[in-house]
C-alpha cells in the first residue's frame, strides 16, 4: 500500500495516524495531519488507513480498503473456532469449489508479515498427476535419508545432539520403512488423497523465511475451517521439497524462491465432537515489583 498523503478537506485533526504510524511519517500542522516520507521509510502497513475514522488518508491504486462492519467476534467465539479446528488426514472424494479456494487465499493475503514485506506467493495444485509427482519426490527423499541414517556414526561430530538422537532412534528407521511400504501399496500417507494442495513459496532469507509462510498457512487453515473444510500442514513435503529443482520447475516457482509451506485442503470425512487434552501449560511469570 503506497501512501500518498492526507486529504485536508476530510481530516478532522484527531491525530490518530500520528500516534499509530510505526515509521513516524505523520505530523500535525494547523490542526491537520500531514504526511511526509522523503527517505521512503513507510512499509505500507496501512495502519494509518485502518485507524482513520474519516477515511482521509490517500493511497495509490483503485482497490479500496475494506470497511469492517458489525461487531467483532468475542473471546468465546474465537476460542471455539481455534479449539474446534483439527488437523485432517481423511478427505472425501469431493472437489473444492474455486470460490472457496479464492476466499481462503484472500484471507492468507492479509496475514501479517515482517516489515510488511508480504513475501508469500502461492501455487494451487489440483492436478492429481502433479500431486503424485510431489508425493513420489517425498518418498524418494525418505529413502535418501535412510542412507544417511546408516552413516550416522560418521556424521555425529557434524550434527546437533538432538538430530543425532533422532537418527539413532530405531523408531525413525522403522517409521521410514513403514511409510514407504504403505505408500508403495497405494496408500497416500503424504497428502492423504486431499483434492487440493496450497504451496507457499518465498525468497530465501535464511531462518526468517519460514515465519511469514507459517502465519499465512495458519490464516488459511482457519479460513478453511470456517468454510467447513479440513486442512493439514504437510511438514514432510515442505522439508523434502523446499529446494527440489524438479518440483520447483513443475510448479513454476522462480529462481531464488523456495517452498516454505504445503497445506492440504478438502472436505473432511469425519466430524469432531470434543477437544483433545493437551499437556499442562508450562509458564514462567516475570513480574517486576511494584513501587508504591
Amino acid at each position: 500500500m503506497n501512501i500518498l498523503g492526507v486529504d485536508p478537506s476530510t481530516c478532522n485533526g484527531c491525530g490518530l495516524c500520528v500516534q499509530e504510524c510505526p515509521a513516524n511519517r505523520f505530523t500535525m500542522a494547523d490542526q491537520k495531519a500531514v504526511y511526509s516520507d522523503p527517505h521512503h521509510w513507510c512499509t505500507g502497513c496501512g495502519h494509518c488507513v485502518a485507524v482513520c475514522p474519516q477515511d482521509a488518508v490517500r493511497y495509490e491504486g483503485e482497490e479500496r480498503a475494506q470497511v469492517l462492519g458489525g461487531e467483532l467476534p468475542g473471546y468465546d467465539d474465537i476460542r471455539r473456532l481455534l479449539l474446534s479446528k483439527r488437523t485432517v488426514r481423511r478427505y472425501q472424494d469431493k472437489d473444492v469449489p474455486r470460490e472457496y479456494i479464492d476466499k481462503i487465499l484472500s484471507v492468507m493475503r492479509h496475514a501479517p508479515s515482517g516489515h510488511n514485506a508480504q513475501p508469500c506467493e502461492y501455487v494451487v495444485v489440483k492436478d492429481p498427476k502433479v500431486r503424485k509427482m510431489m508425493a513420489d519426490a517425498v518418498i524418494r527423499s525418505f529413502q535418501s535419508f535412510r542412507k544417511v541414517i546408516k552413516m550416522r556414526k560418521l556424521l555425529k561430530p557434524f550434527v546437533s545432539e538432538a538430530f543425532y538422537q533422532y537418527m539413532d532412534d530405531p523408531g525413525t528407521l522403522s517409521g521410514i520403512d513403514a511409510m514407504t511400504g504403505e505408500y508403495r501399496s497405494g496408500i497416500d500417507n503424504i497428502f492423504f488423497d486431499a483434492p487440493v494442495l496450497i504451496v507457499v513459496h518465498v525468497p530465501d532469507m535464511g531462518g526468517l523465511s519460514y515465519v511469514d509462510p507459517a502465519i499465512a498457512v495458519t490464516y488459511g487453515m482457519l479460513a478453511a475451517h470456517g468454510l467447513g473444510l479440513g486442512s493439514c500442514w504437510s511438514g514432510f513435503a515442505m522439508i523434502t521439497l523446499k529446494k527440489n529443482k524438479e518440483i520447483l520447475k513443475r510448479l513454476h516457482i522462480p529462481k531464488g524462491r523456495f517452498i516454505a509451506g504445503v497445506m492440504t485442503l478438502g472436505y473432511p470425512c469425519h466430524s469432531y465432537h470434543r477437544v483433545p487434552l493437551r499437556n499442562p501449560l508450562q509458564v514462567e511469570w516475570l513480574e517486576g515489583s511494584r513501587v508504591s
